[in-house]
């Protein structure tokens, strides 16, 4: 297979997976939060991928792959940041990540 950028061919493993999908920005209650702020949301994003994925036993560094969908290209920054403050050194989300943008839509005449 031909060298690719940024994804690989296969991945081997051992263990239990564990596939967690369809975070999104709400609370407890099911509220979204600050639907006005992007690092408030980014943030809530991960707080749930955490306590999902301890709820199975596992920690941001066992994810090996993040898909991210943006509905607006200007959040990337505070998705990033968000990321990044995610848990300990050890615990710290380190993997590929995604991110699925909008079509650029040309301007209106």
């Amino acid at each position: 297979m031909g060298p690719v950028n940024g994804c690989s061919h296969a991945v081997a493993g051992t263990g239990r997976l564990v596939a967690v999908s369809g975070q999104l920005p709400v609370d407890d209650a099911g509220a979204i939060v600050d639907a006005d702020d992007a690092l408030i949301q980014a943030r809530q994003v991960f707080a749930n991928l955490t306590r999902a994925l301890g709820a199975a036993g596992a920690k941001p560094s066992d994810v090996i792959r993040l898909t991210c969908f943006l509905t607006d290209l200007a959040d990337l920054g505070s998705v990033r940041r968000a990321s990044r403050g995610l848990g300990s050194r050890s615990t710290r989300l380190q993997c590929p990540m995604s991110d699925i943008r909008p079509a650029q839509r040309p301007p209106a005449d």
